[in-house]
């Protein structure tokens, strides 16, 4: 699955006629597995790379963290009555669960807010959803990946107190991809809440900078 996609990916700039858009990946691994290959085998179509929250590195789950998956958020998103319940009754815990601090989420401005609520609107059913989130589960993104043979200007985003996907992934990204830039960020979560127009400048000036 994750080659099929690769693949369809390396094909998009040919179909449109265009250079490929500049890369960009979040949370789960499968996303920034298919952006490393890309950035490692087609340089010269890679205008840029941007990472946002991303895994750069996986651990293997052991038992301890694979009964946690399955006894709590695993239970919710794998049922569509008990993600509507939650939603609706306890919206603060899952987004707990998914790296928004609850002190984050006292501090949301009403634009924020809207926009968390459409997500979790947006992510019915669940059930559709369960059969990928389990898969990238299962993906393992190694230290070693060779993030230093990546030649494409980089740009990494993370917050230090995402609690889905460790700040230490956006270091590791900053670190290994040559002379990439880094925003690190003291609060927003795994959402960057409340960042959004801080990000799009710094975005927005980085592919400047690459025109």
């Amino acid at each position: 699955m994750v080659c099929a996609a690769k693949h369809a990916f390396e094909r998009l700039a040919p179909a449109t006629g265009a250079p490929a858009p500049a890369p960009e990946s979040s949370a789960a691994p499968t996303a920034p597995a298919l952006t490393y290959r890309f950035a490692l085998r087609h340089p010269q179509r890679t205008h840029a790379v941007i990472m946002v929250s991303a895994i750069s590195y996986t651990e293997p789950l052991n038992d301890e963290d694979r009964r946690r998956l399955e006894s709590g958020i695993n239970r919710i998103i794998g049922s569509d009555f008990l993600y509507w319940a939650i939603e609706n009754v306890a919206p603060d815990e899952f987004l707990a669960l998914i790296g928004v601090p609850k002190d984050v989420q006292r501090t949301l401005s009403k634009e924020d807010a809207s926009t968390v609520f459409r997500t979790l609107e947006l992510m019915h059913p669940m059930s559709r959803r369960f059969p990928g989130i389990l898969l990238d589960q299962t993906r393992h993104v190694p230290r070693e990946c060779p993030l230093d043979q990546i030649s494409a200007p980089a740009f990494v985003i993370h917050s230090r107190d995402d609690t889905l996907v460790p700040f230490s992934n956006g270091e590791h990204s900053a670190t290994a991809i040559p002379a990439a830039g880094f925003l690190s960020l003291e609060t927003g979560g795994h959402l960057l809440l409340g960042r959004s127009d801080e990000i799009r400048r710094r975005i927005d000036g980085f592919l400047a900078g690459r025109r």
